[in-house]
């Protein structure tokens, strides 16, 4: 095959008679492609004769014909058969779909771009204000009460305060490595107590007695055997535990002796840290508070929102409307574009949204044969793909 064949068209060429020669001869026979919408030109195409037979052009499908052209032709138009659409250029549609708030990471984040490279992003914020921690120790009396048995309780800062029953008055710490690891202990006096009631006032004596515990927690006593810790500082707080005096085992406490818990600690969530994330424009980020959000679609819509109010967005993007818990994004410039990626929050792995390229985008595709006597050989004329 030629060169001058080769060198006109840069998708190559798939020969069907490989024993066919094509020659390059040193005129400069010029073939003009006229293609609909003038998407797409070739001119100067040359060194491609071949003695004195003739070519011809058809496009592979068959809603389209052209005029044949004969080697010294300066022009081949292909023209639309009755009644059909040109071929037309595709803008690219991305589907997004969300999942519930509670299948979303904090954090979870998604990047896409518009076709003509701008990249944005939109988080995920599922705790929009800090929560403080609240935990119930339920006590039960002194005759169903093992001696040296203990409690843990842990701040939002990860200090430990301890206490453990003393039943005799005299009684040992107990030896369990949960209890000595503790960077505050104590022991609660319990060998006058005798209703679960009394118990409890004891035990939040000591625990109030410990060096720093009224500066992390409160404690209220419920005047029932039951004692309410609430965390004085908002956000994610390791959960307290109970244990038998010489065990490492949570919840190994005797009797009725347990933890509950009441209101879950959290923090306010932060913008993610991911590499990727850091490289967006501010001007191009946006922030979705799902925190009073449930389901999928809640969630899919809030987010929906949070891209639509990025400002200059519908230049580039429209951002479509939810259906159920998906909504697309439609560039607003035909062609190929890059495809949305997610992830969480560090930007390591994949997050909770589902992206779907629903339409490819493309500038313009045409295929066409060239035809010399029973010999073809083709290729696809294309921008943009």
């Amino acid at each position: 095959m030629s060169d001058g064949l080769t060198t006109q068209f840069t998708d190559g060429f798939d020969t069907c008679d490989s024993s066919t020669t094509y020659y390059a001869e040193g005129n400069n026979s010029n073939l003009v492609f006229d293609l609909p919408m003038k998407a797409k030109s070739i001119t100067s195409v040359s060194n491609w004769v071949s003695g004195s037979n003739s070519w011809g052009l058809k496009t592979l499908t068959t809603h389209y014909t052209v005029n044949t052209a004969s080697k010294d032709s300066q022009q081949a138009k292909i023209t639309y058969e009755s009644g059909q659409a040109p071929i037309a250029k595709v803008a690219q549609v991305d589907t997004i779909t969300c999942d519930t708030k509670a299948n979303h990471g904090a954090g979870d984040h998604l990047i896409f771009y518009s076709k003509s490279g701008l990249a944005y992003g939109v988080w995920l914020k599922k705790v929009a204000a800090a929560v403080a921690q609240v935990d119930v120790l339920t006590c039960d009396t002194k005759a169903n009460t093992v001696d040296r048995d203990f409690f843990v309780s842990i701040a939002v800062d990860g200090t430990k305060y301890a206490v453990y029953l003393d039943k005799t008055g005299t009684s040992e710490a107990p030896t369990s490595a949960r209890y000595t690891e503790c960077d505050q202990k104590v022991k609660a006096d319990v060998s006058g107590a005798t209703t679960a009631a009394d118990i409890a006032t004891i035990v939040a004596a000591a625990f109030n007695g410990l060096t720093g515990f009224t500066t992390d927690e409160t404690i209220v006593d419920n005047a029932d055997g039951t004692l309410t810790f609430t965390q004085d500082t908002a956000g994610e707080c390791a959960e307290p535990k109970d244990y038998a005096y010489n065990s490492t085992t949570a919840g190994s406490a005797s009797g009725a002796y347990a933890w509950s818990q009441t209101t879950d600690g959290d923090a306010i969530d932060v913008e993610p840290t991911g590499a990727l994330w850091l490289t967006l424009a501010t001007a191009r980020k946006a922030v979705a508070n799902v925190s009073a959000d449930t389901t999928a679609a809640q969630v899919a819509a809030t987010v929906r929102a949070a891209v639509a109010a990025i400002t200059g967005i519908g230049t580039y993007i429209t951002v479509g409307t939810v259906s159920t818990a998906s909504f697309p994004l439609t560039q607003v410039t035909v062609g190929d574009c890059e495809d949305p990626v997610d992830y969480e929050s560090t930007g390591t792995t994949t997050g909770a949204f589902t992206i779907v390229n629903t339409t490819y985008g493309k500038t313009y595709t045409m295929k066409v044969i060239l035809v010399q006597a029973s010999n073809q050989m083709y290729s696809e004329l294309s921008d943009g793909l």
